[in-house]
C-alpha cells in the first residue's frame, strides 16, 4: 500500500475546504431556495414533484435552480471556488477551483 504523498494530502485538504465553503453557501440561501436546492440536488426529486410541493410549474423550478446556482457561484467566487454544471439540466454539482 502506497503512503499518501504530501501533494495528495494537500489536495485532499483543499478539497475538504472547498466543500465546507460550498456547504456554508448553501446554508446561507434563503429557506425557500435552500429547500428547492436540497430537494433537487440532494434528494433527487424531479422538477415536476418539486413544483407540485411548491405550488408552481416545472419551468419556475428550473429558473429558480438556475438563479440559485448563480447565487452560490457568486458567494464562492470571491473565495476562489466556482460551481460548474449547477443547473437542473446537468443534474449534479461539480466544485472546481477557478
Amino acid at each position: 500500500m502506497n503512503p499518501m504523498t504530501i501533494s495528495d494530502q494537500r489536495r485532499r485538504i483543499e478539497r475538504r475546504c472547498e466543500i465546507e465553503k460550498f456547504c456554508e453557501a448553501v446554508e446561507s440561501l434563503p429557506p425557500k431556495n435552500r429547500i428547492i436546492f436540497r430537494l433537487y440536488f440532494r434528494d433527487g426529486e424531479s422538477l415536476k414533484s418539486i413544483g407540485e410541493v411548491c405550488g408552481v410549474c416545472k419551468g419556475t423550478i428550473t429558473r429558480r435552480l438556475q438563479k440559485i446556482g448563480k447565487e452560490i457561484e457568486e458567494m464562492l467566487y470571491g473565495n476562489g471556488v466556482a460551481i460548474n454544471a449547477c443547473s437542473p439540466r446537468a443534474g449534479r454539482l461539480h466544485i472546481l477551483k477557478r
